[in-house]
């Protein structure tokens, strides 16, 4: 794994660390990447909530450590240098005042800060001097999973050419929203590929799912139930599933799992739906964007949820407000300024297989863009494909990158 600084840290001093929010997604992926990128530290705190409190967790390797999980609400942040934070909007909002009047440094990953005046939003890659004004609350503030590779496209070319406009769909995978969305997929993809297989069983004895002697006529819509497709799609909301979202902690989005059934299926919605009909999401992305750029960069955005489980994908149409347009090619050299940007935009111009999709970045440290091309329809503006892990790049990496400017610099 390539995890090239482009700054020192001194690994002779060592730092107390708190993970809050050590038993979800974001949370483990962050406990993995204290280990992998070789952080100075002397103990790592895991912390949850009472319902986890106790829970033994493997850490590292060689041989593993173990770490028990302790308690938010009874946790002592004096003896902590630096916590990062992946316990949603409501918590950290009580919390994390808390550890910082402890005199430890917080990185939250919650939205509840993000728009704060005081508190600095920070992508590492991008603008890591407003570091400095963790000072004034002794919180930095993590930003969006989209805007966070987002940012690392858009500022190499905001500062060369400027940038007018964006207009992007995203399709974000369950993993956004937390470990019960990742089950919630898994449990509804399970249990309709069983009910059909059982309901063309029972209606065709002799039914071969061999691709070989794959028949379409077993799949009309003469053997195809709606009705009891509809009911088993409400089952996979399951008793356990409603009963673990009173407690809810991972995500900022809304309570409760998904607002629907995800598997075959796409939501036009991550967030809440606000009075205008824009989402929460969708809100947060323009204005996190225009915070970290210092920009008032006109952003529109339509946030969709899709049945994959890690890596988010974005399909941005970006207008500059250079009179003279770049070609695609020179576009591409702004874009790999930032060695966090890998692109895999073709010299000869050969698209039709050279992109990147979700499953090509898992548990990969990079943002992947491709499908970069001409917009036709606006001679400003041109089209662009961008992916990354929402766990790695999104949410743990650039924490784990705030905290290592953070020692290197200002501790």
């Amino acid at each position: 794994m390539n995890y090239d600084r482009d700054y020192d840290i001194n690994e002779s001093k060592k730092y107390n660390i708190a993970i809050v929010g050590a038993t979800g997604a974001v949370g483990a992926t962050l406990l993995y990447l204290l280990i992998e990128r070789s952080f100075p530290f002397d103990n790592v705190y895991a912390v949850a909530s009472s319902r986890s409190a106790g829970t033994k967790l493997n850490f590292g390797y060689d041989p593993p450590m173990e770490l028990i999980v302790e308690d938010l609400e009874t946790f002592s942040f004096e003896k902590v240098d630096i916590a990062i934070f992946s316990i949603g909007s409501k918590l950290s909002s009580e919390y994390a005042p808390k550890a910082a009047l402890a005199g430890c440094i917080v990185i939250d990953n919650s939205s509840y800060w993000r728009m704060n005046d005081d508190i600095p939003l920070v992508v590492a890659s991008v603008n890591s001097e407003c570091i400095s004004q963790y000072k004034n609350k002794y919180i930095i503030s993590n930003p969006n999973c989209i805007v966070a590779p987002l940012v690392d496209v858009l500022h190499p070319l905001n500062k060369i050419y400027g940038v007018k406009r964006i207009i992007l769909s995203t399709y974000q995978s369950v993993s956004g929203k937390g470990n019960r969305a990742i089950r919630q997929l898994f449990e509804e993809t399970r249990d309709d590929i069983t009910q059909n297989y059982e309901e063309n069983l029972n209606n065709n004895d002799d039914i071969n799912y061999d691709e070989n002697n794959f028949n379409q006529e077993n799949y009309d819509e003469n053997n195809f139930n709606q009705e009891n497709y509809n009911e088993n799609c409400k089952k996979t909301s399951n008793k356990k599933i409603e009963e673990e979202n009173e407690n809810y902690e991972e995500s900022d989005e809304f309570s409760g799992v998904l607002p629907h059934k995800i598997a075959f299926n796409v939501i036009p919605q991550v967030g809440e739906i606000l009075s205008d009909g824009e989402t929460e999401e969708e809100e947060k992305i323009r204005n996190e964007i225009q915070k970290i750029l210092c920009s008032q960069i006109g952003i529109s955005a339509t946030c969709v949820r899709v049945p994959v489980f890690f890596g988010h994908s974005i399909a941005a149409n970006i207008e500059l407000s250079v009179e003279n347009i770049p070609s695609i090619d020179e576009i591409a050299d702004v874009i790999k300024n930032n060695k966090d940007v890998i692109i895999s935009h073709d010299i000869d111009h050969n698209y039709s297989t050279n992109y990147i999709m979700p499953i090509d970045c898992v548990s990969l440290p990079f943002v992947y863009v491709s499908r970069l091309r001409p917009d036709y329809s606006n001679s400003k503006a041109f089209n662009i494909w961008i992916v990354s892990d929402n766990l790695y790049k999104g949410a743990a990496l650039n924490a784990l990158q705030i905290a290592e400017k953070l020692i290197t610099t200002h501790l």
